[in-house]
């Protein structure tokens, strides 16, 4: 077997969407998913008065409506969730009020005698469009007699339609289709260079054998068969099935097995590629219930069909044209969106019309002759609506979760070079800071704590090693940092998009995040407040009085607190103490490895303020490197860098604390916080 469309993409050097093809295609499903719903909100109050009207009027079997009650009243509001009252059928033979085709004779001519119902059915069906606007258009060519079918009433289309898809079906139809698309293209409606007809290898019964050769037209044994020989008949082009080769195509999640026939002819005095195709199908695809047993799909489907026939299409947008016929129209026009059109594809549906369905009388009037088979089509045709709503919104979501990926993937290289906002708003929006009420009813207020480790980022307890604020380790302190789960998950996302080769070659080697602090234990910070930052300060800045040392003291670490609802931030697992390092082997402390931003460890200056080289212009190459690197880092923690928000902010006295969901947080970003104090670790 061959992948067709494989060879097709790498011959024609097509390959993904472009950004701004992504942005085109989810801007074109909006509208799309504007229309469908538009047709939806015109065909519902039609369906329920249907479904009104066949509960009225008969015992309907393996309902999933109450008959008895308004039927309105039981379906919902969302068009989409209605499908099995109305025409699908469950797993238990249930539902499906509307579809004619059960399997048994519930659907018989008998049933339509009192005319109440066909009156309802042919109601919706002129109001819907499921009649032909040229329903009294002659028959203008032999073949066309010989067929029983009207001229096109196809207006004529000024854009170049990329193909003609022709989905087959049983008996005649498939010259009716055929015939239809080459008298469109003979008058020049249609200017196209390729023509699908999308088939299977459905056998041909002897009565459907018997109705072909009655109409003049020749029959394969197969209909994908009787599609390549109803064409050869209507053109004179020398076609053979035996001429098929192959294909595979990716079913329901499993390659299977298709045939194909890519044949070149000559038609109107123009080349048109010829595509027949026999659609592979699942064939573990329930179809419906008979005798309580599940009945399992024999032959492609619909939207099989067109899922075989974009395989010999451009992946780019296109204009298709649907040939179908009759009541068929709608429906296939429906399906053809659900498959083709979410794929970027306008679509066109048309056909030739027999009057053997719905005919005029000798007076003029309306006449319904086959009302079972044009339901079923108007039920098919709204079922079809609400796959192509739900098909729509999965496309889109897929589109948009695309170009969120590629957009994390790029790098903007202006943000990391771009100057760090003032932090002086900031400034006072940190003060009162810890009053701020948390909201305990949110559902992250007792989210775990989790070790970073678990999560692949590097990290070591500061206290838990030798450091300058304290020089020996603190007993007791766990080397590996804790933080809540949600904010873990954060810096793991940040982490993996520092692996672009865009961010190695800004820093000259791979970077990582390296996380000094956590949840830092209560009585831990009492002792920094109270003794080992006074200490540290007054060892830097030894002329400094008390009063400036404890006012110094606390730009940089709040004072601790057992009310958990007034906690130090580090104490809500929400906070953490974060820096870049070139890549190592090992996750925890290693000395020398720091991405310089200008800061030393024990440095008490005003130069650990997120702004200070935007306020204080570098003097040396030390410093441009330190104001490069900690723009960057800023970029990189508030997601500038990805084009993503991450929603972190920054301490606006320390470059390094970073924080969400903590009151901090809060005052920083107006939003409410929901992380409390950890009691324990």
């Amino acid at each position: 077997m061959n992948n067709y469309r494989a060879e097709y993409l790498a011959n024609h050097h097509e390959g993904v969407l472009s950004e701004p093809e992504l942005i085109a295609r989810i801007v074109a499903l909006d509208q799309l998913a504007a229309d469908q719903d538009q047709l939806q909100a015109r065909m519902h109050p039609h369906i329920v008065e249907l479904m009104q009207v066949r509960h009225q009027e008969y015992d309907v079997p393996d309902t999933l409506l109450d008959g008895a009650r308004p039927i309105a009243d039981q379906l919902y509001t969302e068009p989409t969730y209605n499908d099995y009252f109305v025409h699908r059928i469950n797993d238990q033979g249930q539902g499906g009020d509307l579809d004619t085709r059960r399997g048994g004779d519930f659907d018989t001519a008998a049933h339509y005698e009192e005319g109440v119902y066909a009156k309802a059915i042919l109601k919706a069906a002129q109001q819907l469009g499921f009649v032909a606007p040229e329903l009294t258009g002659q028959a203008i060519t032999p073949v066309d007699v010989r067929l029983g079918i009207a001229e096109s009433y196809l207006e004529p289309i000024e854009d170049e339609v990329e193909a003609i898809i022709i989905p087959t079906a049983k008996g005649i139809s498939n010259p009716m289709r055929i015939r239809d698309a080459l008298r469109n293209i003979e008058s020049g409606k249609i200017r196209t260079q390729k023509i699908i007809i999308a088939s299977c290898d459905r056998p041909v019964l002897d009565d459907e054998k018997q109705r072909m050769q009655g109409y003049g037209f020749a029959h394969g044994e197969t209909e994908f068969g009787s599609a390549i020989a109803s064409f050869g008949e209507l053109t004179g082009v020398d076609i053979s099935v035996s001429d098929a080769e192959p294909f595979a195509l990716e079913i329901a999640g499993v390659m299977r097995e298709g045939k194909k026939l890519v044949q070149t002819v000559e038609f109107n005095d123009r080349s048109i590629e010829l595509v027949v195709v026999s659609a592979p199908f699942d064939p573990t695809r329930q179809v419906g219930v008979k005798d309580g047993q599940p009945m399992l799909a024999q032959r492609a489907n619909t939207q099989e069909n067109f899922l075989a026939a974009y395989e010999f299409m451009s992946p780019n947008p296109g204009l298709l044209v649907i040939e179908s016929h009759d009541v068929w129209v709608q429906g296939q026009d429906e399906a053809a969106k659900q498959i083709l059109g979410t794929k970027g594809k306008r679509i066109i549906a048309t056909g030739p019309y027999r009057d053997d369905r719905i005919s005029l009388d000798d007076t003029g009037e309306l006449v319904l002759n086959k009302p079972g088979e044009v339901v079923d089509e108007i039920a098919k045709t709204y079922s079809f609506a609400t796959q192509t709503r739900v098909a729509i919104l999965n496309e889109q979501t897929r589109l948009l979760q695309e170009l969120d990926r590629r957009q994390g993937e790029r790098i903007n290289v202006r943000a990391l070079e771009a100057a760090i906002p003032s932090m002086a708003l900031s400034l006072e929006a940190k003060n009162g800071y810890r009053d701020i009420e948390i909201n305990q009813a949110d559902e992250r207020f007792n989210e775990a704590l989790v070790q970073l480790e678990d999560y692949g980022i590097a990290g070591q307890s500061y206290y838990s090693r030798s450091n300058a604020t304290l020089e020996q380790p603190v007993p007791g302190v766990n080397e590996k940092p804790f933080l809540r789960r949600s904010v873990a998950q954060k810096l793991a996302a940040i982490n993996e998009k520092l692996q672009n080769p865009k961010i190695t070659e800004f820093f000259g080697g791979e970077v990582e995040l390296y996380v000094e602090d956590g949840v830092r234990p209560v009585a831990l910070q009492q002792q920094l407040f109270d003794v080992a930052l006074p200490n540290l300060l007054r060892r830097n800045e030894p002329k400094s009085t008390d009063q400036e040392i404890d006012q110094k003291k606390r730009t940089i670490i709040a004072a601790p607190s057992t009310d958990l609802q007034h906690p130090a931030p580090h104490a809500t697992g929400g906070a953490v103490d974060v820096i870049l390092r070139y890549r190592q082997d090992v996750k925890s402390f290693v000395r020398g490895v720091n991405v310089w931003i200008g800061h030393i460890d024990g440095d008490t200056a005003d130069n650990i303020a997120p702004d200070y080289y935007e306020k204080h212009p570098p003097q040396d190459e030390s410093d441009l490197l330190a104001q490069r690197n900690r723009r960057a880092f800023y970029a990189i923690m508030t997601g500038a860098a990805f084009n993503q928000p991450t929603n972190l902010a920054v301490n606006p006295t320390e470059i390094w604390h970073w924080s969400e969901g903590d009151q901090l947080w809060a005052a920083l970003t107006k939003q409410i916080p929901y992380y409390g104090g950890v009691s324990e670790i």
